[in-house]
């Protein structure tokens, strides 16, 4: 009896240490609250905007064929990336067997992980296509994405 007590009371120790463990770990912080509209103007085509949390700031780069640039948080290590034109094509394979399809505001991208980034690509605006090399907030991304429309 003495032994079924000790391993009894051995269990439930090694229980609330696990949940203790549990609970003190870190969690992944949130991306910030609210949004911003950013607009695109790409010659000869329509304009795409997209709606980003209000921490990212939008950093414009030079491109040689297409229009490129990223977004980066101030609040978690993250940055977007994007290439949008003609010359831009598709980063998203449209037959790629891992391509997983999704509905913005009014335009159908593609979206697809591989080796820890994340891509997204909207064949019929331009193309446009975004990514990023952490897969920490891809479902934060995907609903980003989703707000993406053509004017």
């Amino acid at each position: 009896m003495k032994n079924l007590n000790f391993l009894l009371l051995l269990l439930f120790s090694f229980a609330c240490t696990r949940q203790q463990i549990q609970e003190s770990q870190p969690t992944e912080k949130q991306l910030c609250d609210g949004s911003i509209p950013y607009t695109f103007f790409i010659p000869s085509e329509d304009s795409i905007s997209i709606e980003l949390p209000t921490c990212f700031r939008h950093v414009p780069l030079v491109g040689i064929d297409s229009d490129v640039g990223q977004f980066m948080s101030s609040e978690v290590s993250l940055v977007i990336y994007y290439d949008i034109g003609i010359a831009a094509g598709y980063q998203v394979k449209q037959n790629s067997p891992n391509k997983q399809v999704f509905q913005s505001v009014n335009q159908e991208f593609w979206y697809e992980q591989i080796n820890g980034y994340v891509y997204f690509t909207f064949p019929n605006a331009g193309p446009a296509n975004f990514y990023t090399e952490d897969e920490t907030y891809a479902t934060e991304l995907i609903e980003i994405m989703k707000t993406l429309k053509t004017n």
